[in-house]
């Protein structure tokens, strides 16, 4: 930055080893190099500030079109639930299949008793007689009784199963929407406690004397060089002199 009566350089240096970055500004005027100094540190921490804020709004954005998607979806399958209970008018899935499978134990319990009045009948009657005729069509409607249920109780496994796995995928999408929700409550209390991993260690001071120009340590390095300058110069002309010379 250069203006009137004034001129300022900056530099930022990693000191090795750690993660401390050091902010050096040089100029002619104390406090307003102090300042700007301050303020590059300052305006360092709301930029990473700044940045996590931005890393939560994108994460809550994600999250409520999650939470807007499964919600849809579990809304949809508790009307399918409850469309299919209506259907098929169903109290109690468990009451249903126990009580099918009662029936068909009392069908086959009655089959067998029939069977085995037939048997006995037919040691003392001819086939025609009407006793075991009566008994024979006992038996055929036991039999198309009891396959009736057999084939009433897959159908009913069949809707415990469809039941079970819309019960199931409702479970599933309630339990995906409260996880979401509960996110975006711990997201929101994060993002209203959002601080920086940058952290000003020290602030700078307007320094209490120019470390540059020192007349001191000028004059003395200057005259060191021209000294050790003075010495090369006489070594080399009297390396290149290659006049003769008396011993006088």
């Amino acid at each position: 930055l250069v203006g009137s009566e004034m001129c300022i350089r900056d530099r930022i240096n990693e000191i090795q080893k750690s993660n401390i970055v050091a902010v050096e500004v040089k100029g002619t005027d104390p406090l307003l190099i102090a300042k700007i100094a301050n303020a590059w540190a300052q305006a360092a921490v709301e930029e990473d500030i700044n940045r996590q804020a931005g890393f939560a709004k994108e994460g809550i954005e994600w999250l409520q079109q999650q939470i807007d998607a499964t919600l849809a979806k579990l809304q949809e399958t508790e009307k399918k639930l409850n469309s299919f209970v209506e259907r098929h008018r169903i109290v109690s899935i468990p009451e249903v299949g126990q009580k099918a499978e009662t029936t068909i134990q009392q069908l086959q319990n009655q089959k067998i008793r029939v069977e085995k009045d037939i048997l006995e009948m037919r040691k003392v009657y001819r086939e025609k007689h009407p006793k075991i005729i009566e008994l024979q069509n006992a038996l055929e409607a036991v039999e198309r009784k009891l396959k009736e249920e057999i084939d009433a109780l897959y159908r009913t496994r069949e809707l415990v199963l469809e039941y079970k796995l819309l019960e199931r995928e409702l479970a599933e999408y309630n339990r995906r929407y409260q996880d979401f929700r509960r996110r975006m409550q711990d997201l929101d209390v994060s993002r209203e406690l959002l601080s920086s991993n940058m952290e000003i260690v020290d602030r700078a001071e307007p320094p209490s004397k120019p470390i540059s120009p020192q007349p001191a340590k000028d004059i003395t390095q200057a005259f060191l060089v021209s000294l050790a300058l003075s010495i090369s110069i006489c070594y080399m002309l009297e390396y290149l002199d290659s006049t003769l010379k008396a011993a006088e």
